[in-house]
């Protein structure tokens, strides 16, 4: 899992000159990433998982296969205390003590219907555990999410732009969070999956959220103070997505995507005003 932690210490300058966090948020922010640095160095080996991977058809990773391991539980009910006590800290009104009952039992569930994206299942388990549903995605989006990222390092699979033509990712089949523009690379879009970080090529003139190609109907509005952020709309199915503009003599690696989502939510507050969703 990339140091996100030491990503966002280096942009603090910026982020305070321009309002996006607060001392708190940003503190809040680096807790949540030093945890799930220290939990997926304890991921170890994950080859046992392997047997969920599928070798002949993208997404690679088989969902209903996964069965979680017992040590594999602990860490992640480890790190959802953790989050939990985080979120307590700047959220005092939030009660997370059903939940630290009842994870580990749910915890395989819990990841399937997170990577299926079954919001009505999970919206009937946060009010089990006395939780509104965007605060219940919340942590088990950040609960599973090093777990995901050290599973899909253990895949070699690495399919071509001609193989995966889709906006959901190649790798687990979740949604994208962030895009990158490549000017190196005759101005490539790659989408970033949210919970895996898997990154794949995609059509750059095709929206992710439908699929729309007609030109008329996208746009983009550019962050006046950096240009190299901007949010890409379509007026077809009103979504909007995020995306970095990586410069020629700029190399790729220097940018974290995972943290550049969050820094960036001045964009997600003018889109959201305007009308838009994101993906």
């Amino acid at each position: 899992m990339k140091k996100h932690s030491e990503y966002l210490i280096s942009k603090k300058d910026s982020i305070m000159g321009n309002g996006s966090m607060t001392e708190e948020l940003f503190k809040f922010y680096s807790e949540i990433f030093v945890a799930q640095e220290e939990l997926s160095a304890l991921c170890g080996d994950l080859s046992g998982y392997k047997k969920s991977f599928k070798n002949d058809i993208l997404p690679v990773l088989d969902i209903d296969s996964i069965v979680l391991e017992e040590e594999t539980k602990g860490h992640l009910a480890e790190l959802m205390v953790k989050l939990a006590d985080f979120i307590s800290g700047v959220n005092p009104g939030m009660d997370f003590s059903e939940m630290k009952k009842n994870f580990t039992a749910d915890a395989d569930i819990l990841l399937k219907s997170l990577l299926k994206q079954d919001y009505t299942f999970l919206e009937k388990k946060g009010v089990e555990n006395r939780l509104a549903l965007d605060e219940f995605i919340f942590v088990i989006h950040n609960v599973f999410k090093p777990f995901m990222v050290a599973l899909k390092s253990s895949s070699d699979i690495k399919p071509g732009k001609e193989d995966w033509l889709e906006s959901s990712c190649s790798f687990c089949g979740y949604l994208p969070d962030m895009s990158k523009i490549v000017e190196l690379k005759e101005n490539q879009r790659h989408l970033h999956c949210a919970i895996c970080e898997n990154e794949w090529e995609f059509p750059r003139l095709v929206c992710p959220a439908c699929g729309c190609n007609d030109q008329s109907k996208h746009g983009f509005f550019e962050y006046e103070e950096n240009n190299i952020y901007r949010a890409y709309y379509c007026d077809e199915c009103k979504h909007y997505i995020k995306s970095v503009r990586i410069p020629k003599l700029k190399e790729e690696s220097a940018f974290d995507l995972a943290v550049e989502d969050i820094i960036t939510n001045f964009l997600d507050a003018g889109m959201i005003e305007k009308g838009y969703k994101r993906i």
